[in-house]
């Protein structure tokens, strides 16, 4: 069975829960795409791949992200080993069934383990583990290729322009046979955890003291064998050299997310899952056949649900997504930047839903129908002045949910970095087609009552439980945050037809709506 897979790239990954029920083994996907990520953030090799795929998300012009992804080929075993022997430390008791499942990466586990040369408990071996996957993707050669007066132009740094010392993969395999000959030495003592559920319960004041010195012993190590290695937190000297380098090459921001090793400086690891569990894009099902009905068919047709629940339901949507999503048949829709849709699920094994293009109308004409209208707008298209003015009257709080499809971690930020915004969220689960998702509703208010819209997102359950870790991380914002569960039920009817109609019609939900030739809006 293969009920959820994820696929590293440089903008994420897929949980597809399209096929079978997922089975507890299969939700570490996410967590095992995390440690590639925490791995790329924290290191001058992973950095430089990040720039990469970025320049190519910023500019449009994929020869970018090929050359990322060559560069990234030489570091292939030493993600692969690192996120699947870090993915099993947390599997708990799905530790049998994921190596049953993933018989692949249980082999890379085992050889990741076997290269520490080294017996203790399994918190020190984390530390081991950090220093050695860590160190090798610290090579001293990238740093020296952008910093120099003769840097390399930034399309010129490909696998042929290093050294076999500057590629992780060729670097592991040096530090292997170092520690196969040296050892590690004597072996720092800790006062802290000695299994990853003690750290979770009690944390580890000695975390960077002790990380450090595993780091310096491979440092130490790689140099001894001609492998020039940077220090412990040195890739954090370079970040703006890097993003300099990239916005001289193609004349515009790219978006960067670089971090330091340690639980102690800024961004905290809560941040670094966070930004990673936001590149995972969960998928119900495929791409839905889709009929657009013509102009001439009745509004009234197109209400759904029964009784008092009748009703019609407005997506407004970025156009590139609706062509994405939907098997598109029957009149073709507009070719806008957005596009407003009226939609109904006809229901059936297929999931076929009914289209009406409503871009070129006026809200008056839905409201004409005499039955409510319920209307859900992306994040990513409220954003425009050109959607609030135009839909204004459909956009009330009491009539209208925002579909959250940019970052949440980004726009929380912004919104309750000042004095005046509160939160208040709720955590809800729902069954959509046997499968398990997390609704995450949250709603922003001032102390005078005024309140924003509902904000839902479609998320998986361990991205539900990051997010409130990495809000507990950052006293200033759960200072302003309140976990209000009862937030669903005072705004049941709404939330009841808005998230019905998104887990029946719409395949996909991510946090990456932007144009990718353009700057991801500010709210």
């Amino acid at each position: 069975m293969t009920a959820a897979h994820g696929r590293y790239h440089g903008t994420g990954w897929v949980i597809d829960l399209s096929e079978d029920r997922v089975a507890e083994a299969d939700r570490l996907t996410s967590i095992h795409e995390m440690w590639h990520d925490r791995l790329q953030f924290t290191t001058m090799y992973g950095l430089l791949v990040q720039v990469l795929w970025s320049t190519a998300d910023a500019s449009g012009e994929q020869t970018w992200s090929q050359q990322a992804h060559t560069l990234l080929a030489g570091a292939v075993r030493t993600h692969e080993e690192f996120a699947a022997w870090m993915t099993e430390q947390l599997a708990g008791s799905a530790l049998a069934s994921l190596r049953a499942g993933y018989p692949d990466y249980a082999a890379l586990a085992d050889r990741a383990r076997q290269r520490l040369q080294l017996t203790a408990e399994p918190y020190t071996l984390i530390h081991a583990l950090n220093a050695v996957y860590r160190s090798c993707m610290q090579p001293s050669a990238i740093a020296e290729m952008i910093v120099a007066d003769t840097a390399l132009p930034l399309h010129r740094i490909t696998p042929a322009s290093l050294s076999r010392t500057a590629r992780p993969d060729h670097r592991l395999r040096i530090l292997t046979a170092a520690l196969q000959t040296h050892g590690w030495g004597p072996l720092p003592r800790s006062s802290g955890p000695v299994t990853v559920r003690d750290y979770a319960e009690q944390g580890d004041d000695d975390w960077e003291q002790i990380n450090r010195v595993f780091y310096d012993r491979c440092v130490r190590l790689l140099t001894e064998a001609g492998c020039p290695t940077l220090p412990y937190e040195g890739q954090l000297a370079h970040v703006e050299r890097l993003h300099a380098r990239a916005v001289q090459t193609i004349g515009r921001p790219i978006r960067l997310v670089p971090a330091g090793a340690s639980t102690a400086g800024p961004p905290s690891d809560a941040d670094v899952v966070l930004r990673s569990a936001e590149s995972e894009q969960l998928r119900l099902r495929p791409a839905v056949p889709a009929t657009v009905v013509g102009a001439e068919t009745p509004l009234r047709s197109l209400v759904a649900g029964r009784g008092d629940g009748r009703h019609l339901f407005l997506a407004i949507r970025p156009g590139a997504r609706v062509r994405s999503a939907y098997s598109l048949g029957g009149t073709p829709v507009a070719t806008g930047r957005h596009l407003a849709l009226l939609r109904a699920a006809v229901g059936g094994p297929e999931h076929a839903v009914v289209l009406k293009d409503m871009t070129a109308c006026r809200p008056a004409e839905l409201l004409d129908v005499g039955v409510p209208v319920v209307t859900s707008v992306s994040m990513a298209a409220l954003a425009h002045d050109e959607i609030r003015e135009r839909w204004g009257p459909l956009l009330t709080v009491d009539t209208s949910t925002v579909l959250v499809d940019l970052s949440p971690t980004r726009h929380l930020r912004l919104w309750l970095d000042g004095d005046a915004h509160r939160l208040r969220y709720a955590l809800a689960r729902y069954r959509a087609a046997g499968r398990t998702v997390v609704a995450l509703v949250w709603q922003l208010y001032l102390d005078t009552g005024a309140t924003s819209r509902l904000h839902i997102a479609i998320v998986t359950p361990a991205y539900a439980a990051a997010f409130e870790v990495w809000l507990d991380s950052h006293p200033h914002l759960r200072a302003r945050t309140e976990r209000d569960d009862d937030l669903t039920d005072r705004h049941e009817p709404l939330l009841s037809i808005s998230i019905g109609h998104l887990l029946a019609e719409e395949p996909t939900f991510d946090f990456q709506a932007f144009d990718e030739r353009e700057e991801p809006p500010d709210e």
